[in-house]
């Protein structure tokens, strides 16, 4: 109810046009929102999902993160496959939801699309298989890195230290299941 999750691969119903897409995920969040608006914004194409690129099917996913109306996103490689126009509109929704008060879990190996935000690397080598890759970030505040295997009572102190810092408070909405 308060999370949405986008995962690496996109969804959708290949049989469906764009606009039905949407329509049906308007219908599904309870959302108001202008379908016409949302294709202009992403710049999708009127024809059905399976004509469709794969940045266009990425686009057409990430507009599902428009309708539901979460307060924390958990997004799984979200600029995968998207060209430079759309990083671009995906970094415009997620300052406004950011903006909004909400919360994001990106998964990206891309670590400028974090610029300004908190970076939480969970292994150094698995970041592309490339240690220069992270030269720019490590010395900088806003990058923490959990080394494999990941010492998990550290990972979550760490992850409710932050949260608190940014004034959030999930333990109401969020259990989680103690295993130590």
């Amino acid at each position: 109810e308060h999370m949405g999750y986008y995962g690496h691969k996109a969804s959708l119903h290949t049989g469906l046009t764009v606009m039905e897409t949407i329509e049906y995920w308007k219908a599904y969040y309870i959302s108001d929102a202008n379908t016409s608006e949302l294709i202009k914004f992403w710049d999708l194409p009127n024809k059905t999902v399976e004509s469709c690129s794969e940045g266009q099917r990425k686009r057409l996913a990430l507009v599902r993160l428009s309708l539901m109306n979460r307060n924390i996103w958990i997004l799984d490689e979200p600029t995968t496959n998207l060209d430079f126009v759309g990083k671009k509109k995906f970094s415009e929704l997620h300052s406004s939801h950011l903006r909004a008060g909400g919360l994001s879990i990106i998964t990206s190996h891309e670590v400028a699309q974090a610029k300004g935000h908190k970076i939480i690397n969970l292994d150094k080598l698995t970041y592309a298989g490339n240690l220069e890759n992270l030269r720019d970030v490590e010395n900088n505040d806003n990058y923490n890195i959990f080394n494999y295997p990941i010492d998990i009572r550290n990972f979550i102190e760490k992850i409710n230290i932050q949260l608190i810092k940014y004034k959030y408070s999930f333990q109401s909405k969020i259990k989680v299941k103690n295993y130590f």
